[in-house]
């Protein structure tokens, strides 16, 4: 145990450098964001496909019914870690700069992307 100990005590300052990464910080933000739709989809995966471990078959067209929703809400996902993910970047250099880029002009591009 103390083998182990020492060796993550090892990469410690590897891994606070990179968690001071604005670029992943931002990362992980836009997926913190999207952690609700995350939830929200799989209750439909959780009801369609569980029962399967004790034996109860759901119809093609039941599974076909409890997947729509979960395509759509992971489709939603991606363009909604997309706007975060650049909403928190924009944060992130936005403290180190001395002219400030309107979060705003992020949030434009987003609902643009949102719209087509």
């Amino acid at each position: 145990m103390n083998k182990l100990i020492a060796f993550i005590e090892k990469g410690k300052p590897f891994f606070e450098k990179l968690s001071r990464n604005i670029y992943l910080r931002a990362i992980r933000d836009g997926f913190i964001a999207g952690m609700p739709v995350i939830l929200f989809s799989s209750i439909f995966i959780l009801i369609a496909f569980v029962p399967n471990s004790w034996g109860f078959q759901w119809s093609d067209d039941v599974v076909a019914l409890l997947m729509k929703p979960y395509s759509y809400s992971m489709g939603i996902l991606a363009v909604l870690v997309a706007g975060t993910t650049a909403k928190s970047l924009t944060d992130s250099v936005n403290r180190s700069m001395e002219k400030q880029i309107k979060s705003t002009t992020c949030q434009h591009y987003w609902q643009l992307l949102l719209v087509c």
